[in-house]
């Protein structure tokens, strides 16, 4: 968890980090799950960090047909993106889904539902809704 609250937006940060999670490969499940509640608890900016990690983690996972990480982050994205919503990281959060989907990362629908969520402001309220039950 400290890793990824000390994630900066430089590539070297990013792609350090991701050479970390690549190698560390095996505990997917709980870097993911950290990942999830990283995303949960950051603010936007770092937020789209985080997503920008997930992204090089991916795709790097993509090129060396090692695809559990890719399995992992598939099975928590749709949920992220609910936390994932200021209209400032938005465009940039499409771009990344854009690229997936170029690149047959991710099924077109896939992508497709991660955008929708990202656009809708109802599933917020549920998300914040969700978070403050989380908290009580």
């Amino acid at each position: 968890m400290r890793k990824l609250n000390a994630l900066e937006n430089t590539q070297e940060s990013i792609q350090t980090l991701s050479l970390w999670i690549l190698h560390h490969r095996a505990q997917h499940k709980e870097i993911t799950a950290n990942w999830l509640t990283a995303v949960k608890s950051a603010k936007p900016e770092h937020c789209l960090h985080l997503f920008y990690l997930a992204n090089d983690v991916i795709q790097s996972s993509q090129r060396k047909k090692t695809t559990v990480l890719v399995t992992a982050f598939e099975e928590l994205l749709e949920e992220a993106c609910a936390y994932a919503r200021d209209n400032e990281i938005k465009p940039k959060l499409k771009r990344i889904f854009s690229i997936w989907e170029t690149r047959s990362i991710f099924p077109k629908h896939f992508c497709e539902k991660l955008t929708t969520i990202v656009d809708d402001t109802s599933a917020q309220s549920k998300a914040t809704a969700k978070l403050l039950a989380e908290f009580r």
